[in-house]
């Protein structure tokens, strides 16, 4: 059943000034605000879904309550004299606003580069400079033998720290990106070695976007950090920048070819809630190194190893099928002790099940069934969880009222459409079947 609610509220002026004066816009030019939709798709509770037509099918995977994977964040910020003013403050108020969001097995880092790269020491609540003989690419032996400071769990008391820490914006001078970036990724992989898949690794870049010392061609940065950023455990690049003047083509490239995605926050009253957007969409990842592996008969998939995947985020499958049996697919996760498996076709049945031809037709046509109460959708297996008594099935029992594809055990039964509307029952907007409750001998 569909339940549509439609909710209106037209204010007259009187009462759009007396909320504009509340919102804290100019109560004389009425409401200024972001207006904000929120939704979401229902999708199948194990978080499998598939459409198939013409011998083509795509695969939906999104699943649900799962554990969010523990995350090793570092964070990457430019300390920059480009950055003085409003951006700089934008940087501290997104810290201000990430920083609590952490979870409680979560692990950090902080590095902010001017001229050179510093790490944050959380034992001494300060930033240590990193001094290296500049040969961006080829850092690593020199970092290990630097003893730089470690990560550290985000308990409350080093998230007070953190916060305080960025507050402070002295010494900003020029902008070696590369530097940040490439001590970032060796502490990652540090981490790693230390802990090994313990940790989803990522990096949160925050900047304008403006290189000039170090390297200062972006192609340059882009190709060395993705040449460093290698192997079965990379980590995601996540770009945040502000300014007018800010470099996004750039930001936008050495995310995308680092698993991450970028985002530009704009100077408007907004900006929190640009920040929260941006974090909600990162925060919770729930599987890494996902593959599915689909059996003989499916063929030309598009993309069966994904990285990583985030709560509220969809993986999406495409590829060519020889038939409609049922196709299982597993999704091996690492990271994860369990796998999914999930069923490969438009309407679902069992595969050892003979379809009527009169079903059958109507499956391939317009997937509507007319009966004497009315026209109700096929529907497909799993569509309806409630299953009502029935009084007569064509076992001649009593039974319970299913969608048809969820009660394969009959079709031998349902010769025509005729017979079947003997055994009909509704379910909603979909024609179900008296179902028994035993097998059928």
């Amino acid at each position: 059943m569909t339940t549509i609610w439609t909710l209106r509220r037209i204010p007259d002026k009187n009462q759009q000034r007396h909320f504009a004066e509340h919102l804290g816009s100019n109560k004389e030019t009425g409401l200024a605000g972001q207006f904000v939709v929120q939704y979401d798709v229902e999708r199948d509770p194990q978080g499998g879904e598939v459409l198939m037509r013409d011998g083509y099918f795509v695969h939906f995977f999104s699943p649900s309550e799962l554990q969010p994977l523990s995350k090793h964040v570092v964070f990457v910020l430019d300390h920059s004299g480009s950055m003085i003013g409003r951006e700089i403050e934008q940087l501290t108020e997104a810290m201000q606003n990430i920083l609590p969001e952490l979870g409680d097995n979560d692990f950090f880092n902080i590095i902010r580069f001017s001229d050179n790269a510093l790490v944050w020491d959380p034992n001494k609540n300060i930033f240590t400079k990193v001094f290296t003989n500049g040969e961006y690419g080829h850092l690593e032996p020199e970092l290990r033998e630097l003893g730089l400071p470690g990560g550290v769990k985000a308990t409350k008391e080093n998230i007070e720290k953190a916060k305080e820490i960025v507050k402070d914006h002295g010494d900003m001078g020029m902008t070696n990106i590369i530097a940040g970036l490439e001590i970032g990724l060796f502490l990652i992989k540090r981490t790693q070695e230390k802990f090994p898949n313990k940790y989803q690794p990522m990096i949160i870049f925050l900047t304008d976007g403006l290189p000039n010392v170090g390297m200062d061609s972006g192609d340059l940065i882009i190709d060395t950090v993705t040449k460093l950023n290698s192997g079965p455990n990379r980590a995601s690049i996540f770009s945040l920048s502000f300014g007018s003047s800010a470099d996004k083509s750039f930001l936008r490239k050495l995310s995308s070819q680092n698993l991450g995605f970028s985002r530009h926050i704009y100077g408007a009253a907004d900006a929190s809630l640009q920040l929260q957007d941006f974090y909600r969409k990162i925060s919770s990842p729930l599987l890494s190194n996902v593959t599915f592996k689909y059996v003989d008969g499916v063929t030309d998939v598009t993309k069966s190893y994904h990285p990583i995947l985030f709560n509220g985020s969809e993986l999406v499958v495409a590829g060519r099928t020889k038939s409609f049996s049922s196709y299982p697919i597993t999704a091996n996760r690492n990271l994860m002790s369990a796998h999914s498996a999930f069923s490969l076709s438009g309407l679902d049945y069992d595969a050892g099940s003979n379809i009527p031809k009169w079903l059958e037709d109507i499956r391939n046509n317009n997937e509507n069934i007319t009966t004497p109460q009315g026209v109700f959708k096929l529907g497909k297996k799993g569509d309806v969880i409630l299953r009502p008594q029935c009084l007569k099935t064509p076992s001649n029992g009593t039974g319970e009222c299913t969608i048809l594809f969820d009660c394969p055990q009959v079709f031998n039964l349902l010769t025509n459409i005729t017979v079947y509307l003997q055994y009909f029952c509704p379910l909603n907007e979909y024609a179900g079947v008296c179902c028994p409750s035993s097998p059928v001998p």
